[in-house]
């Protein structure tokens, strides 16, 4: 099992489509794929074809200490997607604590999980610092993080290595994918500069 992590300390920053493109373009290729929805908005699920937020997602399921992936379901291009369910603060709340008390809860129930030994799982996660972003890092075995082309993207790079130095991947296996990039729009490019003196071979 090969676990890959979307992450980014900005929101709104293409996580979740880049999570389903990337599942659908594994899936399409005949590899197995697990798409796994870390996110309470449920956007993941949706780009990959349910229509409502599922109540069965794996998050009630985890809150109330049962096994976390029943709530899972297969689509149309073959991916298997996990997503997060309808929880209410305080189940999120117990969630947090819970990750607090086992940092490697996260990557436990990713190995217990029926998957084929060449499966990618693709883990979308809320902004970081949100504890299970955190953990989805300390899980990984490569980390993809999108910065949209923006100053706000550039603004803080040491914030961005901090957030990698907490990844379990190797420095080799981080990559920084820019993310809604206009060329005919200034701004993108002398952002897309920045980025690319910031990143060098990472970006």
């Amino acid at each position: 099992m090969r676990v890959i992590a979307i992450v980014s300390p900005l929101g709104g920053s293409g996580r979740t489509t880049l999570a389903a493109h990337l599942a659908t373009l594994l899936a399409r290729q005949g590899q197995p794929c697990l798409a796994v929805e870390l996110c309470a908005q449920n956007l993941l699920a949706r780009h990959l074809g349910m229509q409502e937020p599922s109540a069965l997602g794996w998050a009630p399921l985890a809150a109330a200490g049962q096994w976390w992936a029943d709530g899972g379901f297969d689509n149309t291009d073959g991916v298997s997607v996990l997503p997060f369910g309808k929880a209410p603060p305080d189940a999120i709340e117990a969630l947090h604590r819970q990750l607090q008390a086992q940092p490697r809860w996260l990557l436990d129930q990713l190995e217990l999980l029926d998957v084929p030994d060449d499966c990618t799982v693709v883990l979308d996660t809320p902004a970081w610092p949100s504890p299970l972003a955190r953990a989805a890092l300390r899980c990984a075995d490569v980390v993809l993080v999108t910065l949209e082309a923006s100053a706000r993207a550039c603004a803080d790079p040491a914030g961005v290595q901090a957030m990698l130095h907490e990844a379990a991947a190797a420095p080799a296996d981080q990559g920084v994918l820019v993310t809604r990039f206009d060329p005919r729009r200034i701004s993108h490019r002398e952002a897309l500069q920045t980025l690319r003196q910031q990143w060098g071979e990472q970006l």
